[in-house]
């Protein structure tokens, strides 16, 4: 399922809020979930891997684990 920008307008709590129903109802229903966001917070906390795409190419994807935060711009 793919959701594009899913709690940008909402507030810090609103938006942790919205992440956790999103990975409860996926784990609940068993499917993948494709999030994209500008915010590289979220990935750190939610994500599996983390792709970053300039002028809609991957440049780089990685685990979330691995991922250098500082490198991403």
């Amino acid at each position: 399922m793919l959701f594009e920008k899913p709690s940008s307008a909402f507030d810090a709590v609103t938006q942790r809020q919205t992440a956790h129903l999103i990975a409860d109802v996926q784990a609940e229903a068993g499917f993948a979930a494709l999030v994209i966001k500008r915010e590289l917070g979220y990935a750190a906390t939610e994500a599996d891997d983390i792709a970053v795409l300039r002028t809609s190419q991957i440049e780089e994807m990685e685990p979330a684990k691995d991922f250098a935060f500082a490198s991403a711009n």
